[in-house]
């Protein structure tokens, strides 16, 4: 529930920001501004509603999930990821083995992700780069960016401050997820300027 708010909270923000024009909009006549007025307001509640609802809701891990390739896991999460903001260039290199490890597909670890591209997109709208493999007995993802880098005062594999218009808990429901299954999250400098966000999983926590 708590991710379902998350991912909402950006069509919402968006609907927000072209109602606030039209309803700026001098070429508008009265009725219609003020009816855009109206929707923005109505987008304000919905937001509020989502606000409040991320703070009662759990993430559990989802029970029973179908199980898949562990590539074809994180195909899935980026093309998915691709469609919702086709405008952010993403390159990926995956490489999980031959034959990679079936896992049992976990919604909250897939918000954990996509939460983790989108923090990185904010920051580097010009592109972002995902890259996979297996090391030892974990799957470790790792997301690298182009933007400004860790924020001052974060020490390297500390949380980052979310940065996103959003309503501001990607990162907290991506660290809960991770945790849950033994694994974790760390913010490093990228060489040459940027963040490099490490995310890894326990095969143990996965494999069925």
């Amino acid at each position: 529930a708590a991710g379902a708010a998350h991912e909402l909270g950006t069509p919402l923000g968006t609907m927000a920001i072209l109602a606030g024009e039209l309803a700026r909009n001098p070429r508008l006549d009265a009725d219609t501004r003020a009816d855009a007025a109206l929707l923005g307001e109505q987008v304000a509640h919905c937001k509020a509603i989502l606000g409040g609802l991320t703070l009662r809701a759990g993430s559990l891990r989802a029970e029973g999930g179908e199980t898949q390739a562990a590539d074809r896991w994180l195909d899935g999460i980026v093309e998915r990821w691709r469609r919702l903001r086709p405008h952010v260039p993403l390159a990926t290199h995956i490489d999980c083995g031959h034959p990679a490890p079936r896992l049992v597909a976990d919604a909250t670890l897939e918000q954990a992700l996509h939460n983790l591209i989108n923090n990185a997109a904010d920051a580097s709208p010009d592109g972002v780069e995902c890259e996979a493999a297996l090391a030892g007995e974990a799957l470790v993802v790792r997301i690298l960016d182009r933007g400004p880098g860790l924020p001052e005062g974060c020490q390297p594999g500390q949380p980052t401050p979310a940065t996103g218009r959003g309503l501001g808990i990607g990162l907290l429901l991506a660290f809960g997820a991770v945790e849950r299954c033994g694994g974790r999250i760390e913010f490093n400098p990228r060489p040459g300027g940027g963040t490099l966000a490490t995310l890894t999983l326990p095969l143990s926590a996965l494999c069925p």
